[in-house]
């Protein structure tokens, strides 16, 4: 089986059509400099059989290698496949890509099982073409405060700085004494691509002497929309930004033709976070994460590193069962 992948460390031609053709951002060269801002090597799998790649960033540590199959989520086609598929899937390409440990990251499950590595909630719009936020009452009155008192401070796609976005980001993230895992550059190159890439956008609110007080990213890999990154400043949560641009993230996402929109995983300690994106989200579950690990160098890392997400899958386990 492991003679089927071609591994480069560029993307073939027929990788690259293929990435092209359907829309799959997140398995692009593109995609791939954007993770070298974070250390990453991005490797390019190719299966010559099936007609499918990977773009598989590699991220390498004191001799031991760790890589994504898919990043920051498995997304299409790998999320179509059933569970025991995506693991022999797994074993085959951390092999052929001399990995210690391969990482699947599942988005938008409603279901847990006893071999996954770690879990969060996700909350998604399931069927994105027929959502309306008239459906929900709380959203609409958040809408209308945040339009009345947002007066002055303009949104759009075209204001939008990778540095200011980025401090935002940054303060956020402190403020929940959580772990910075993106770095100045890797912003830079994001907004970057934003310009010229078809999937990709940038919103952002600002106000006086281009001051930024919010931002949203949009991705959207194959036929599923991501709201991959988004921040407010105290301004801008006063004034309610943040359900403005997450309004005008959606309606370009169903505008592009996406079927579904993930807001992506929440820590379990940002309970406000998960309400957050409730008030926008028709659907709730899981994101999970799995470890396919080779080797007894890397069945022992996978271990060590399972061990440590020990209290995020009691807490996946209990909410699935309260679900």
């Amino acid at each position: 089986m492991l003679d089927q992948w071609v591994i480069t460390a560029e993307p073939s031609p027929q990788h690259g059509q293929w990435a092209s053709e359907s829309l799959y951002l997140f398995a692009s060269s593109d995609w791939g400099r954007i993770t070298e801002a974070l250390g990453a090597r991005p490797m390019y799998a190719w299966n010559r059989e099936i007609g499918v790649g990977a773009m598989v960033p590699v991220f390498s540590r004191f001799g031991i290698r760790i890589g994504f199959l898919g990043f920051p989520v498995l997304g299409q086609p790998w999320e179509d496949l059933s569970f025991s598929q995506m693991k022999d899937t797994g074993s085959q390409l951390a092999t052929a890509l001399g990995l210690h440990v391969l990482r699947l990251n599942g988005s938008m499950l409603r279901a847990s099982d006893s071999s996954m590595t770690a879990a969060r909630p996700e909350v998604w719009i399931e069927d994105l073409q027929s959502w309306s936020p008239e459906a929900n009452k709380r959203l609409r009155r958040d809408l209308a405060f945040a339009r009345r008192s947002s007066q002055g401070i303009r949104l759009g796609r075209d204001c939008a700085d990778a540095l200011a976005c980025y401090r935002l980001y940054e303060a956020t993230v402190k403020a929940h004494a959580g772990k910075i895992r993106y770095s100045p550059s890797y912003f830079s190159r994001l907004f970057a691509l934003a310009e010229t890439q078809v999937g990709l956008e940038i919103f952002a609110a600002v106000g006086d002497a281009g001051v930024v007080h919010g931002f949203s990213v949009l991705a959207v890999h194959g036929s599923t929309a991501y709201y991959l990154h988004g921040a407010a400043d105290e301004v801008g949560r006063r004034c309610g930004v943040s359900d403005l641009l997450l309004e005008m993230l959606v309606l370009q996402a169903r505008q592009m033709g996406a079927s579904k929109l993930s807001l992506m995983s929440s820590p379990w300690e940002q309970i406000g976070l998960v309400k957050f994106k409730q008030k926008w989200g028709t659907d709730s579950g899981l994101a999970v994460t799995h470890d396919v690990a080779t080797g007894l160098v890397g069945c022992g890392i996978g271990a060590i590193i399972k061990l440590s997400r020990l209290r995020d899958r009691k807490l996946a386990e209990n909410f699935i069962h309260n679900s």
